[in-house]
């Protein structure tokens, strides 16, 4: 089956975020352990939440040479996603390391 998206509101993650440097898209990731959640935020402004990404796939994803590929290969075909949208004031990352 497909993965699919949706455009709920979903709950607000404590994730911390990795700025991403070499992708035309994608200004940061994140990613949160106990939910298996893999959160993207892209350079326009959106934010998306993957369901059930292994630790062992967001590491091969941050370690990737190329973020934004290894994203549209490994995770955006096989991973269910959600549109996140933040509260007033929760539009940006946290503050990348």
């Amino acid at each position: 089956m497909a993965p699919t998206m949706t455009t709920e509101t979903v709950c607000r993650l404590d994730v911390r975020a990795l700025g991403v440097s070499d992708s035309g898209n994608i200004e940061a990731v994140g990613y949160h352990a106990e939910s298996r959640t893999l959160r993207v935020w892209f350079k326009g402004g959106r934010v998306y939440d993957y369901a059930d990404v292994s630790p062992d796939q967001f590491a091969a994803m941050v370690s990737a040479p190329s973020v934004g590929s290894h994203h549209a290969r490994n995770i955006k075909p096989l991973h269910d996603c959600t549109r996140y949208q933040p509260d007033k004031g929760d539009a940006d990352p946290p503050d990348s390391e």
